[in-house]
């Protein structure tokens, strides 16, 4: 009887080279169609944050506004005394004495706004959670501490990124820089007891854009095209002089607040600049800032 020979197949399940290097090419192709929708949707989330911020703000300043018979809420950066006041950033959290309106917002705010993070856009370089505040009197603070632990007396300047403008008194006083100024009047300035009556001075709070002349530096809390993260804000890399802000920034889109509660956005394209610059900068807001 003849031997027979077995014979037997074996199938390979596994890829061959060129089966690996195409599936990989299809996962690459994939994401890179993604990560651009992805890179979007992860910026208008935080734009939403960004907006949800300023109108939980805002209902605090109507909060204390109602709770103290009409009269907004001090201003850091604001001196009841007169507009000509030397702390003149509207984006300061805390600064120190011996001011006569010196302190933090905390001051006001620390109960119906708990948590600093609320002055705080997700989309800018500076966190309250990434870094100390500082060190005075040997002591290093935390933002949170400053916020909730107003202590004028010993702790350093304090930056948000937002601008906040209900008393802000930067942009008031017109003797200084007299050419044709058209300054901005936040909802407190007028009439002069700080009470809420001129409801045609509504434009309260935005994300923070300002330009630096003498340098060429613009500055944003939300970032741009060719800007680099600075210590508090995203900056243009390269001197920018005298550029519209359309030119400077690009496609940059920023939130802005009025008095009566509602946020609106705002592109490059809707601020203008305000004829009186504050310690070195000019403040860019929109032109719904300006009519009154």
């Amino acid at each position: 009887m003849a031997n027979s020979k077995k014979i037997e197949f074996r199938c390979n399940k596994a890829f061959t080279l060129i089966e690996l290097l195409v599936v990989i090419s299809i996962i690459a192709l994939l994401v890179s169609i993604l990560m651009p929708a992805l890179a979007k949707a992860r910026t208008l989330a935080k734009l939403a944050v960004c907006k949800s911020n300023q109108r939980q703000i805002l209902v605090g300043v109507e909060t204390y506004t109602t709770d103290s018979d009409g009269k907004l809420p001090a201003h850091v950066a604001m001196n009841d005394n007169g507009f000509n006041h030397w702390w003149d950033f509207p984006n300061y959290l805390a600064c120190h004495a011996p001011q006569p309106v010196a302190g933090s917002l905390g001051s006001q705010f620390q109960y119906a706004l708990p948590s600093v993070d609320i002055w705080y856009c997700p989309m800018s370089v500076l966190s309250p959670n990434m870094k100390k505040a500082g060190v005075v009197d040997s002591i290093e603070r935390t933002y949170q501490e400053i916020y909730q632990k107003p202590d004028p007396e010993n702790y350093p300047w304090v930056f948000m990124t937002y601008a906040t403008f209900w008393r802000f008194g930067g942009f008031a006083d017109t003797t200084q820089n007299p050419i044709n100024a058209t300054p901005f009047r936040g909802p407190g300035l007028k009439p002069a007891n700080n009470v809420l009556k001129d409801k045609n001075h509504k434009f309260a709070i935005m994300d923070f854009v300002a330009h630096r002349p003498t340098v060429g530096i613009w500055e944003s809390g939300h970032s741009f095209d060719g800007a680099n993260k600075g210590d508090y804000f995203h900056e243009s890399s390269e001197g920018v002089f005298e550029v519209d802000p359309v030119e400077a920034l690009g496609d940059i889109r920023i939130n802005g607040g009025f008095i009566d509660g509602h946020v609106e956005g705002f592109m490059a394209s809707d601020l203008s600049k305000n004829r009186q610059h504050c310690r070195g900068r000019y403040y860019y807001l929109p032109e719904e800032a300006f009519r009154f």
